[in-house]
């Protein structure tokens, strides 16, 4: 009797070593195989990499890089000086796993909403050094998923802040996605004042704020108001005076209007690409300028709109 109850415990103890090996040594394997196949419900924010060709996912977005279409960053070395910390663009397809597939460019610190979910290209590596160069498989891209309403920066259509100075007698229409500040930068010679729009990015509040790496400024609106001593007529003051930058232009303006009044436009190249239009006020003359990298730069079209919404009094 003994010899039977020996064995049928037998037999059970081999089927017992017998299941923690087909689960796995730990007993464990076959539990997360199980727990791999349940739906995780990811609530945000979620942060996930990818490489060009390769997809990363997160919140249910799919993002693969296809390559980089600029990458204008400044090298870390310590011994070099930058005018602008430069930023970095990727095009990609992006898919919501129904089978859509879009292509969008992403910039660095830029947010790009898809549906629900908002995307922002938080992180790009290796770093830039000079005289180097990046081969396409190194990179890596860093994105931030969040759910829109739970992020500020899912409101597509900016709020519109105002800005009216009655002393300049000026006003217009901003989005308040950019930091506004007034300057006074005449002399005992010549009146100067000037009004300059940056985006309010993290890295233009530490340029503000003298945190950040030795640079000059970013990219900008400004609005400037010179004080016209000698009463020039506008299309001589642009040709004579060095300030207007006309010089660095290929010679050619077109007419516009501004506030209701005339004014001349025209491109030039210096640190930055830029658009300058030139109209007269009072007594003084008015520069508006736009600086941008790229012609697609959206701080361009930004600045189309700021001038639609200018008037004088």
């Amino acid at each position: 009797m003994k010899k039977i109850v020996f064995g049928i415990l037998g037999i059970f103890f081999i089927a017992i070593v017998a299941v923690v090996v087909l689960l796995g040594r730990d007993g464990t394997e076959g539990i997360s195989d199980i727990d791999n196949k349940v739906p995780i419900i990811e609530t945000g924010p979620v942060v996930f990499t990818a490489r060009i060709g390769e997809v990363g996912s997160g919140l249910g977005v799919f993002i693969m890089p296809l390559e980089v279409t600029s990458d204008s960053r400044c090298p870390v070395d310590e011994d070099v000086r930058c005018v602008w910390a430069g930023t970095v663009k990727v095009r990609a397809n992006v898919s919501n796993g129904t089978g859509t597939t879009t292509e969008q460019e992403f910039e660095f610190e830029r947010t790009v909403s898809f549906g629900s979910k908002d995307v922002t290209l938080i992180g790009v590596t290796p770093d830039m050094h000079q005289g180097g160069t990046i081969t396409p498989s190194d990179y890596e891209f860093t994105f931030r998923a969040v759910k829109a309403s739970a992020s500020p920066a899912s409101q597509n259509t900016p709020s519109l802040q105002t800005y009216t100075s009655e002393t300049l007698g000026i006003s217009f229409h901003y989005p308040d996605t950019y930091f506004l500040e007034t300057r006074e930068l005449g002399d005992e010679h010549r009146g100067h004042f000037a009004i300059v729009l940056t985006e309010d990015t993290e890295e233009n509040a530490r340029v503000r704020e003298g945190n950040a790496i030795e640079r000059e400024g970013p990219v900008s609106i400004s609005i400037e108001l010179y004080q016209n001593l000698d009463q020039q007529n506008v299309l001589d003051w642009i040709k004579e005076d060095p300030v207007s930058n006309f010089s660095l232009s290929d010679g050619t303006y077109a007419t516009t209007t501004i506030g209701g009044r005339q004014a001349f436009r025209y491109h030039w190249t210096g640190l930055y690409e830029a658009d300058s239009i030139i109209f007269k006020h009072k007594d003084s003359i008015g520069v508006a300028t736009v600086t941008f990298t790229t012609p697609t730069d959206r701080i361009r079209a930004d600045f189309d709109k700021i001038m639609k919404t200018i008037s004088f009094q």
